[in-house]
């Protein structure tokens, strides 16, 4: 049946692809990874365990562990070690 005539008689068109089993969700993968926070342009891992000097529970590192995450670590990268990178783009 061509995808017009499939359309017509009120049946949608999924491709096989559509059907297969949705890969597993982290919930049901037994034990979660470590996760590694790489410091983005211009931060450091501060930015990433107390932001903007609030309190460490709302920092991304407490975030993920309260998601289930046990092993988070951060790189320590202090911010002046960025003048580095910019050096090197002039």
């Amino acid at each position: 049946m061509a995808l017009g005539q499939a359309a017509a008689l009120g049946r949608g068109y999924a491709p096989a692809a559509a059907h297969r089993t949705p890969p597993p969700t982290l919930k049901s993968i037994a034990g979660l990874p470590p996760v590694v926070i790489l410091p983005g342009f211009g931060n450091a891992d501060v930015d990433y365990k107390m932001p903007l000097g609030q309190p460490e529970d709302v920092g991304l590192v407490s975030v993920l562990r309260r998601r289930g995450f046990r092993d988070v670590s951060v790189l320590d990268l202090p911010r002046w070690e960025w003048l580095r990178v910019a050096g090197g783009l002039a």
